[in-house]
């Protein structure tokens, strides 16, 4: 009769053993989302400093903890939500200061934090590639780049060349009657 009461206890006790393990397991993404909301706050306030790629490297790691809390505890929607943030956040810093660039009228710098920006949103697709935001930020921030950069290179070389060519119905076009529209020239030669 002793052998019939040990084999219960026995079990009981294998069965105990894992609700103490997923108490610990909560705690410890506990303890890691803590960890990674310090660090949100202190990207925050190197953003904010103008510390750029000191911020980015600090959204970086909070994104890490957020992870590794998420391997923890994966049904934790409060992590999952701050997890993406600090990866999008990484690109939305260059964002924001590519754009009072614009406004500035420094457009190397601009195309520059786009530049950053497309790198952040490209390594946060790595990890959430069904991210629609990401998405989204990163092709305008390719669209903003690209203008970016054709208006560092427009006032790094001055103004156009004011020439005058014959159009087709053979008039005179010149390009002073032309100022403030948008041009696209063509030449084309034959022998």
């Amino acid at each position: 009769m002793a052998k019939k009461i040990l084999i219960p206890v026995v079990i009981i006790l294998a069965l105990m053993v894992p609700a103490r393990h997923t108490a610990l397991a909560a705690a410890d993404a506990k303890e890691l989302a803590l960890q990674a909301e310090k660090k949100l706050d202190e990207g925050d306030r190197l953003a904010n400093e103008g510390k750029l790629a000191e911020a980015a490297a600090v959204f970086q790691q909070a994104a890490e903890l957020y992870e590794q809390a998420l391997k923890t505890d994966p049904n934790n929607s409060s992590s999952r939500q701050n997890y993406a943030y600090s990866l999008g956040e990484r690109g939305m810093i260059y964002v924001r200061k590519g754009q009072q660039a614009i406004k500035d009228k420094q457009y190397a710098p601009a195309a520059d934090c786009y530049n950053a920006a497309i790198a952040a949103y490209d390594s946060a697709l790595k990890k959430l590639p069904q991210e629609k935001n990401f998405q989204v930020n990163r092709r305008h921030c390719r669209h903003e780049w690209g203008l970016a950069q054709f208006q560092a290179k427009l006032a790094a070389n001055g103004p156009a060349y004011p020439f005058q060519l014959n159009g087709l119905d053979g008039s005179p076009v010149g390009l002073a009657k032309m100022k403030g529209r948008v041009v696209l020239l063509e030449f084309s030669a034959g022998l």
